[in-house]
C-alpha cells in the first residue's frame, strides 16, 4: 500500500494522540517517581534556582551532581516554565506525554519515508502504542524518552547527510547527538555510531570522509567532555562511578531474557514463561540471521538507516556489558532495554519490507499472515487495555501503597529524619545521627525496611542492611517529601 494519499499523516497523528491520551489517563494521579527521578527533580530545581546541578545524595544536598548528566534536568526546568506553579513533577508528566506522542509519530513517519508503504508503519505503530514497556517508560520521570527521541533524530539526520550531502542535516545530527550524550551517558555509543556512519557511508574520498567524521565526533562529544571536566574539577569524579571488576552473573542475562519475552509477548504473566519466550525469540533471531546472512548483509548495504540503527544499538548493548563488568551495576530490565528493542524493531521492519517486496505471496499465505497478526494483536491489546484500565496510582513514591505505608508515615513524623531511597522496596532514613528507636522495620504493604544512616554514606543501594549510620554524624539532611509531595513540591519552582 503506497503512501501517496495526503490523508496518511493524519492516521499517524491520530494514533499518536491516542497514545498520548492513554498516558494522560494513567498519570492522572501523578507521574511515576523512582529514586533516579528524585535526583532529576532535585537537580532541575537547583539549576532553576541558579545554584547549579546539585546532588540530593551528597553533602546534605549541596554536593555537585555527576552521577547523571544534566540534559534531562534542564528539560524539566524549562518545561516547568509552562506548568502550573512551576511544579517540576507536573513538568515531568507533561514531558512524558509530549514525548510519547512525538516518538510514536516519528517512528511511523520514518518507516513510511523509507518504505513508501502505509501498512507496515501502521502495524509497528499499533504494536508500540500497545506496548506496556514503552508506556511505563513514559509514565515515569525518566530520561529515556528524551534520549530515545534525540538518538533517533541524530541517526536519521546522519543518514540523510550521507544520502544527499546537506550540511544542514549534518549540523542537526551533531546537535542531536551532543544533546543525547548529555542526557544519558550511554550517548557515548551514539557519538561513535554517528561518526562511523559518516565515515563509511558518506560520499567523497577517504580523506574527505575521515575529516568530516572526525569533525562530527569532536563536536558531538564536546558538551559531554566539558561536563566531565566540570565533574573532575568540582567533585573529583567525572561520573561518580568507581572502576572495578565484577563479571555479570546469570541473573543479568536472565533479566534480559525476561525483558525480551515481555516486550513481544506481554500477555505472559509468569517470569518463567517470559524467560522461555525471550530465549526462544533470541535463538530464532540468531538462526534467521545466520540462515539469511547474505541477504541480510546485502539489505544493510542498501539501507543506511537500518545499518545505523543496528550499529548504534549493538554498541549500546556492548557498552552495557562493559559498564556492568567494570563500572556500574545496571539491571537489564525494561527501562534500559526497551529503547534498544524499539530501535532494533525499526531496523528489522525496514529489512523485512525489503525482503517481502522481493517475494511473491500467495493468497493463502497472505490470509495466514493476517490471521496470525490478528490473533497476536488481539492478545496484545487485551493485556494493554487491562493494564490501562486497572491503573489506579503511579509507580514509586507517588503510589498509593507508598503514601499510605505505616512505616513511611511513622518516619515522616520523626522530627530529625529525611526520607531517601535508591530502591522502591527499600527505605533509607537520613538523620545525621543513629536512631536506635527506629531500628529495622518491616511492612507488608510495600516490603520496605529502614536503614538509618547519615548523609554522605549513600551507597547506591548496593549493600542493603549495612550499618551506615556513623559515617558523618553531624551532616544535615534534605527531606524527600520537600522535593516530591504536593503541594510542598511547588516550592521548587522556576523563579
Amino acid at each position: 500500500m503506497r503512501a501517496s494519499s495526503p490523508r496518511v499523516p493524519w492516521l499517524f497523528i491520530l494514533l499518536s494522540l491516542v497514545g498520548m491520551a492513554e498516558l494522560v489517563w494513567t498519570t492522572r494521579t501523578g507521574p511515576g517517581v523512582s529514586p533516579d527521578s528524585v535526583q532529576y527533580i532535585y537537580s532541575a530545581c537547583t539549576f532553576a534556582e541558579g545554584r547549579g546541578f546539585l546532588s540530593l545524595y551528597d553533602d546534605a544536598g549541596q554536593g555537585a551532581a555527576t552521577h547523571y548528566p544534566p540534559g534531562y534536568p534542564v528539560a524539566l526546568a524549562v518545561a516547568a516554565f509552562f506548568t502550573p506553579d512551576g511544579s517540576l513533577t507536573a513538568a515531568g508528566t507533561v514531558l512524558g506525554i509530549l514525548l510519547r506522542g512525538i516518538n510514536l509519530f516519528l517512528i511511523m513517519w520514518l518507516l513510511l519515508r523509507y518504505t513508501g508503504r502505509l501498512l507496515l508503519p501502521l502495524i509497528v505503530g499499533f504494536f508500540l502504542i500497545t506496548c506496556l514497556q514503552l508506556l511505563r517508560i513514559h509514565e515515569m520521570i525518566w530520561s529515556e524518552p528524551l534520549f530515545f527521541l534525540l538518538s533517533l533524530l541524530a541517526l536519521w539526520k546522519s543518514v540523510e547527510y550521507c544520502d544527499d550531502g546537506s550540511r544542514r542535516d549534518l549540523a542537526i545530527a551533531i546537535i542531536c547527538t551532543a544533546l543525547a550524550a548529555i542526557t544519558r551517558y550511554i550517548g557515548m555509543v551514539l557519538i561513535c555510531s554517528v561518526t562511523w556512519v559518516v565515515l563509511v557511508r558518506s560520499t567523497g574520498s577517504f580523506t574527505e570522509r575521515f575529516r568530516r567524521a572526525a569533525l562530527t565526533g569532536i563536536l558531538s562529544a564536546l558538551p559531554l567532555l566539558v561536563w566531565f571536566v566540570r565533574g573532575k574539577l568540582v567533585a573529583d569524579s567525572m561520573t561518580n562511578r568507581d572502576l572495578g571488576y565484577h563479571p555479570m552473573t546469570a541473573d543479568y542475562w536472565n533479566e534480559l531474557l525476561v525483558t525480551l519475552g515481555e516486550f513481544f509477548l506481554q500477555v505472559l504473566q509468569l517470569e518463567e514463561q517470559s524467560r522461555i519466550a525471550g530465549l526462544a525469540l533470541g535463538l530464532l533471531a540468531a538462526v534467521l540471521a545466520l540462515r539469511y546472512r547474505k541477504a541480510l548483509i546485502t539489505a544493510l548495504r542498501a539501507n543506511t538507516f537500518a545499518y545505523a540503527l543496528l550499529c548504534c544499538n549493538v554498541g549500546y548493548l556492548l557498552l552495557l556489558i562493559i559498564s556492568n563488568t567494570f563500572l556500574d551495576d545496571t539491571p537489564l530490565y525494561y527501562r534500559i532495554i526497551c529503547p534498544v528493542l524499539v530501535q532494533l524493531l525499526i531496523a528489522v521492519a525496514l529489512l523485512v519490507d525489503r525482503w517481502a517486496a522481493q517475494r511473491t505471496w500467495s493468497p493463502r499465505a497472505r490470509k495466514r499472515c493476517l490471521l496470525a497478526l490478528s490473533v497476536y494483536g488481539a492478545l496484545h491489546v487485551f493485556d494493554h487495555a487491562r493494564y490501562v484500565l486497572d491503573k489506579k496510582s503511579p509507580e514509586g513514591y507517588f503510589s498509593s501503597s507508598w503514601m499510605a505505608d505505616p512505616v513511611v508515615a511513622r518516619i515522616k513524623k520523626h522530627p530529625t529524619s529525611a526520607l531517601c531511597s535508591n530502591a522502591i522496596d527499600a527505605l533509607y532514613v537520613h538523620t545525621g545521627r543513629i536512631l536506635p528507636e527506629l531500628g529495622s522495620l518491616d511492612t507488608a504493604a510495600t516490603g520496605t525496611f529502614v536503614a538509618v544512616f547519615a548523609e554522605g554514606a549513600f551507597n547506591n543501594g548496593r549493600a542493603f542492611g549495612e550499618d551506615l549510620s556513623a559515617t558523618n554524624p553531624n551532616a544535615p539532611a534534605v527531606r524527600l517529601e520537600l522535593v516530591l509531595e504536593s503541594p510542598v513540591s511547588k516550592l521548587y519552582r522556576v523563579r
